[in-house]
């Protein structure tokens, strides 16, 4: 079995770095994950943008996965967010300590100011955990 290395990324000027989930938590959030990719993928390309612009392209699947998350139930949600980010770390820089983002309310606590995130920090971590849109 291969070892699993940390993937850092940037959202909104702060740090994160994530190790990709295993066993039936990865096929589970895989299968919530597409779910919602295949409608949010046919509103993204309903609007036409160059295919070349990933910039462009990030923002609207950003914006239809907002659309999304505020679609689903609280415990909907409550599941997806534990679920993606249970095996996230904020990183906290040269004045802050390093954040698990080990459940909901840390999570919570962690984007007080920076909820508008959320969304793009979820498609980053998806992506490292190479669910099936993503592949």
């Amino acid at each position: 079995m291969a070892t699993l290395q940390p993937v850092q990324f940037e959202v909104g000027g702060r740090k994160h770095s994530t190790i990709a989930l295993t066993g039936f938590d990865a096929l589970h959030l895989d299968r919530i994950v597409a779910d919602k990719w295949s409608g949010m993928h046919a509103a993204v390309a309903a609007l036409g943008i160059d295919k070349e612009d990933k910039v462009a392209i990030g923002t609207a699947m950003a914006r239809e996965l907002t659309k999304a998350l505020a679609g689903m139930s609280r415990e909907e949600y409550r599941n997806l967010i534990e679920l993606s980010l249970g095996s996230t770390t904020l990183i906290g820089g040269a004045t802050e300590k390093d954040v698990r983002l080990a459940n909901a309310d840390v999570i919570g606590e962690a984007f007080v100011g920076h909820l508008v995130d959320i969304p793009e920090v979820l498609l980053a971590v998806w992506s490292a955990n190479k669910l099936s849109p993503f592949a």
